[in-house]
């Protein structure tokens, strides 16, 4: 609040704020834990969080980047949450085509080139948009308390406890990754590509091409695009599964694995 005389803002910090700061932004959270107190106290930390708000908030953008530039962990406070981000790519991924097949990224809208939660544009970078915000308000709402039994006047105590929660949250969703990929490879089953029903039989079948000419000759004379426009796309589809990873796969990673390396792998008897 301020007092309308002076350039000075007064924030009221109380257990209960502290508590939905951590609950609200995983990224504050995991800052608190890495930097109070061993890198800087627990005051100047705090200082620097609501000094970074309202320069936000007040639009202050050559004067947040200028105090970034000199300030790591306001800096920090400025960028964009990666960690909420990385929740909601998992949340994507939790997402059963099996049982719901009109659900995928495209609910996100990441399907098109200027929205999402993988756009990246340094104009944009400088804002949140108040819908985001308002999302993330209304997941935590409908979760409820997850600390619970906790001295909210020890905020240490609050962020080792909210990061107890979220790892077991994350353990939780690698956990039911194996099942996931069972239950689509059964759903979408490819013969050749499925464990074998016999042991003598191989894991998978290889391809056998007679004359490659025939194949690929055909292919290139066909193809109109330009060895270096072949290469960008390349380059952009493997930056893409290193950014967001693959989705859920119809055929098991480590069958894939054996058919990318040409070795078909005998189930031993």
């Amino acid at each position: 609040m301020t007092d309308g005389r002076t350039n000075k803002v007064t924030f009221s910090l109380t257990p209960e704020i502290k508590y939905q700061i951590f609950a609200l932004k995983p990224s504050v959270h995991q800052a608190f834990l890495a930097l109070v107190p061993s890198k800087t106290t627990e005051k100047d930390f705090w200082t620097k969080y609501f000094r970074a708000e309202y320069l936000q908030s007040a639009g202050y953008a050559a004067a947040a980047e200028a105090e970034a530039a000199e300030d790591e962990l306001l800096a920090m406070f400025l960028k964009q949450d990666e960690v909420l981000a990385r929740e909601a790519r998992r949340k994507l991924r939790r997402v059963d085509p099996t049982l719901d097949m009109e659900a995928d990224q495209g609910d996100d809208y990441t399907h098109l080139l200027d929205h999402g939660i993988f756009f990246r544009d340094e104009v944009y970078n400088r804002w949140r948009t108040l819908a985001q915000d308002l999302n993330r308000q209304g997941v935590v709402v409908l979760q409820g308390r997850s600390v619970v039994e906790v001295d909210l006047e020890d905020p240490t105590s609050v962020a080792e406890a909210f990061n107890i929660v979220r790892s077991k949250e994350e353990e939780a969703d690698e956990s039911g990754v194996r099942e996931r990929l069972d239950r689509i490879a059964r759903m979408t089953e490819m013969e050749d590509l499925q464990e074998p029903l016999h042991h003598h039989r191989p894991v998978a079948q290889l391809l056998c091409i007679k004359d490659p000419r025939d194949y690929f000759d055909t292919k290139r004379a066909n193809n109109a695009i330009k060895t270096e426009e072949a290469y960008g796309f390349l380059r952009q589809s493997i930056s893409k599964v290193k950014s967001i990873g693959f989705g859920n796969s119809t055929v098991a990673p480590e069958i894939a694995l054996v058919v990318f390396n040409g070795r078909p792998a005998l189930t031993p008897f």
